[in-house]
């Protein structure tokens, strides 16, 4: 009776420091040794080079990659903004002459210059935003519109000046009282499109407003657009102007195992160790 006992203790004694327990008829079964890879009734956790049970392994949530808008997708004319992703984006000024920029609709719109703002006395004047005002008429004793200079009440003859003289676009003064229109540009200039008030030229838009990130390429008014340089040494500029982040691989990064970033908002993954070696928190197998 004594020995009978004796053995059974034992056995239990057997089981415990093998970690296995008969539970309902099932085998329960000790991990605490087991690195991968594993046997097949088990699964590699790679992030911690251990066995676990199937279905046990807790998915690593991943940050999706923002890319900033430009300007022109938001419809952005000036100003400063979101770029969707939390950052500020400058949209500049406006370029045109005579304009200003709504600081809510981040719009360009267009101030009208009276006659006085204009320092005109007599005759008309364009507005510079397409209307044409009518300015006061002038004395007796100063007859002449443009007799004292452009738009200037006087004694002595005016003589109006032309396009060609003027060397304009748009609408313009004569200086004697009317209004010339002095048609528009060759594209891509426009009239006032390098911010000279009744001058051809082309406005060129920055990298923010075109949506480039890097790079250099023609600015669409004869010369060159140069953007930043990508910051970080996984960063590359494509050929749309954009900053692409390169995934690092388990070579590049150095790494002999486990789970971490790959550099890019992604997951890297590298194979297990060999039996007998677990993986170190610098991500190389040690025994």
């Amino acid at each position: 009776m004594g020995r009978t006992m004796q053995a059974s203790k034992l056995l239990v004694v057997g089981l415990t420091a093998l970690g296995v327990f008969a539970a309902c008829g099932v085998d329960a079964i000790d991990l605490a040794d087991k690195t991968c890879p594993c046997p097949s009734e088990l699964v590699c956790d790679p992030a911690a080079n251990r066995c676990v049970p199937p279905g046990s392994i807790k998915p690593v949530a991943t940050t999706p990659i923002c890319i900033p808008k430009s300007c022109d997708e938001l419809a952005t004319e000036c100003g400063s903004t979101n770029d969707g992703c939390g950052g500020a984006l400058d949209c500049g000024k406006c370029a045109l002459p005579n304009t200003t920029c709504n600081g809510d609709t981040h719009t360009c719109s267009c101030q009208p210059r009276n006659c006085a703002m204009q320092g005109a006395e007599c005759g008309e004047v364009p507005s510079g935003c397409g209307e044409v005002f009518k300015c006061a008429d002038c004395p007796v004793d100063r007859p002449n519109c443009g007799g004292n200079g452009p738009n200037k009440c006087g004694t002595a003859a005016c003589v109006p000046a032309t396009c060609a003289s003027l060397g304009a676009c748009g609408t313009i003064s004569d200086g004697c009282g009317n209004v010339l229109d002095c048609g528009g540009c060759t594209a891509p200039e426009v009239c006032g499109g390098g911010g000279v008030a009744n001058k051809c030229g082309c406005a060129v838009k920055t990298c923010a407003q075109v949506g480039w990130q890097c790079g250099t390429g023609p600015d669409n008014c004869g010369g060159t657009r140069t953007c930043p340089a990508c910051v970080g040494s996984n960063k590359t500029c494509d050929a749309n102007h954009l900053c692409q982040c390169i995934p690092l691989t388990c070579q590049t990064a150095g790494w002999q195992c486990g789970t971490g970033s790959d550099g890019c908002g992604g997951i890297l993954t590298c194979p297990a160790c060999n039996a007998g070696f677990h993986c170190t928190t610098t991500h190389h197998c040690d025994d």
